[in-house]
């Protein structure tokens, strides 16, 4: 998740083509129905409302049975087959969209029924106009579920793996109050010299209470390149509390204070085919080595998997002592800051060392995995735009389309304001409902992503109910509808009332 190569295959482009072209026919599939042989050539002009426009019962119940013939095949997927699990995802965003003309019904009658007990006359004018284009009504309604279903779903397992990764660094630095790492390498990766009286007199500066080398890197372990932790034994805490897969804390922190033992992060756990207190061997530069495992961690932010260990175990199978930072504790009521500045000075600011305090390399990481991960926020940010412009042009060509209409209102005594009153309460009704629809199936979505992301990376995502996420997300869709409706909304109801008369 971290880095700035953005790499789009050939298969990424012919697959978004390849959609584009399947829900360019599946909107057009909507004639179809028309030409089904057993309906009578003048059936169309039998319907409800608007020549075309109607859904009859038939097809809303063939459409609904589809929706949860989806819906139960995505279940099956996420439960029995949990890498497929954004193929539960898809199967999911189908079946929204085939329940969609169902749940259009249903809520215009309650709508209905609403307004006409509230004597709100407009809105029951704006209703009637729904649902005698309820085909128009439900592609936009359905365009707004999509929109806001796939930004949920992308933007809560963001967040979700943010807020893992985050906790999971804040983890690894809460052991030492300022941390030193070799000069530009700020995440304690990168082995480094230090001299034995340099770290003598950083033990007996009155400011210090303690100086511990921590040491470990990648390496290539078998057929991947692991990174390896080895934390010292006077480590607060050896296992990152909120990494911890399988095992209890305090014990498995007590094993690994002893020798022989190992935590492994799920990749290679699953490499190695161990579970908890089995033993395995691996193999080292110092020669194959046997370990049993303590705990079973996330992959701590690393796909190929990572492993954590004791600086002792690590000396004797890595066979160094070069330590990749220094940690190093205050004395007590000395500030972080103030032990940093203590670092400082017996080390220089031209030795070729990071001198941080643990929040100032924490706010380091962050910056760089923001950066790394911002483009799952372009992409839904992407989506919310495609879905603005989407709904600009169902918005207007549904305005457009009904100007007759329009003008047999005015005919009837309806003024200009009203009618565009009227055009706003429909357009946040068809959108409302969308992004209802679409909201509820999000979480579900963002439920299952995050399921995926940890099954597939290893990567801590841990689920939490994202309100703002979903206001983000439902509120753009919803005031797009407000600002398109405005142009087409006023050119549309300026048409002649001598129009409502033409054939």
């Amino acid at each position: 998740p971290i880095g700035t190569q953005r790499i789009v295959p050939l298969s990424a482009v012919l697959i978004a083509v390849a959609a584009g072209v399947l829900a360019s026919v599946l909107a057009a599939s909507r004639s179809f129905a028309d030409l089904h042989g057993k309906r009578s050539i003048d059936a169309v002009y039998q319907e409800h409302g608007d020549v075309g426009e109607s859904f009859d019962r038939g097809l809303r119940m063939r459409l609904l049975a589809a929706a949860g013939a989806l819906a139960a095949l995505a279940a099956v997927l996420a439960i029995a087959v949990p890498v497929a699990t954004m193929g539960a995802v898809a199967a999911l965003a189908g079946a929204l969209l085939c329940a969609v003309p169902t749940a259009f019904v249903v809520f215009m009658r309650w709508m209905d029924a609403l307004a006409r007990k509230l004597q709100r006359n407009m809105l029951v004018v704006a209703l009637i106009g729904a649902r005698s284009t309820m085909t128009r009504s439900v592609a936009v309604a359905a365009i707004a579920a999509i929109a806001v279903f796939g930004t949920i779903t992308l933007r809560g397992a963001r967040d979700d793996l943010i807020d893992g990764l985050f906790a999971g660094y804040a983890d690894h630095l809460a052991t030492a109050d300022v941390w030193v790492t070799s000069a530009g390498r700020s995440l304690t990766t990168d082995s480094f010299q230090i001299e034995p009286a340099v770290l003598a007199r950083l033990r007996r500066n009155p400011a210090i209470a303690s100086v511990r080398l921590y040491q470990g890197g990648m390496y290539d372990v078998g057929d991947r390149r692991v990174w390896v932790i080895a934390r010292p034994r006077g480590d607060r805490r050896i296992v990152p509390a909120s990494q911890l897969l399988q095992g209890r804390l305090q014990q498995a922190d007590a094993r690994l204070h002893a020798s022989g033992w190992v935590a492994l992060s799920t990749a290679l756990a699953k490499r190695y085919d161990v579970g908890l207190g089995e033993a395995f061997t691996l193999p080292t530069p110092s020669g194959p080595q046997r370990f049993r495992v303590a705990a079973i961690t996330t992959n701590l932010s690393w796909g190929p998997g990572a492993l954590i260990v004791n600086t002792a175990d690590y000396r004797r199978a890595w066979g160094s002592t070069a330590p990749s930072a220094l940690e190093i504790d205050a004395r007590p009521g000395i500030t972080p800051l103030a032990g940093r500045r203590a670092v400082e000075h017996v080390l220089g600011r031209d030795r070729g060392y990071d001198i941080q305090t643990a929040s100032e390399l924490d706010r380091e990481f962050r910056g760089v995995l923001l950066e790394g991960l911002g483009r799952l926020s372009q992409i839904s940010t992407l989506m919310l735009v495609s879905a603005a412009l989407a709904l600009s042009a169902a918005l207007s060509a549904s305005i457009w389309h009904r100007r007759r209409r329009l003008a047999a209102y005015k005919v009837q005594g309806f003024r200009e304001r009203q009618l565009r009153h009227v055009l706003l309460l429909e357009a946040l009704t068809v959108v409302g409902l969308g992004a209802g629809l679409g909201a509820v199936a999000g979480v579900i979505g963002h439920l299952l992503t995050d399921r995926w992301l940890e099954l597939t990376t290893g990567f801590p995502a841990p689920f939490s109910l994202q309100l703002d996420v979903t206001l983000a997300s439902a509120g753009p869709v919803i005031l797009a509808a407000i600002a398109f409706v405005a142009v087409p909304g006023y050119l549309a109801t300026r048409v002649p009332p001598g129009l409502g008369f033409q054939p």
